[in-house]
């Protein structure tokens, strides 16, 4: 969940297991949602539940690497994204879209910062 962008169905079949399993349902018999998911989701200060949605979960991991490589120029990962990605420019001035799963997601966290 850290290095790549979860497609939508991902992210919805782990918040729907998570809702089967706050909510007790099982294969053969459900229950009745007492509390929507939207509060279910909101943080605790706001009256929630603070339980964290998939896709917002997966967006903050992919930006949290791409805030690590803009400011450790220094480290491993970043030394070897700038010599195969952006030798010529910086890392959030970049518009090299083409390589691996790991760059393009290091792209779209980029992007959300």
């Amino acid at each position: 969940m850290q290095t790549t962008v979860l497609p939508w169905s991902t992210t919805s079949s782990i918040d729907r297991s998570t809702r089967d399993f706050l909510w007790g349902d099982t294969p053969t018999q459900g229950h009745v949602y007492l509390i929507n998911w939207d509060m279910l989701t909101k943080p605790k200060v706001h009256v929630g539940l603070g339980i964290r949605d998939s896709k917002t979960t997966n967006d903050a991991f992919l930006m949290n690497q791409a805030w690590r490589i803009w400011r450790n120029l220094h480290s491993l990962l970043a030394k070897f994204l700038s010599q195969k990605h952006y030798q010529t420019t910086d890392f959030l001035q970049t518009t090299s879209h083409t390589g691996s799963h790991l760059w393009k997601a290091l792209l779209q966290g980029r992007d959300l910062l």
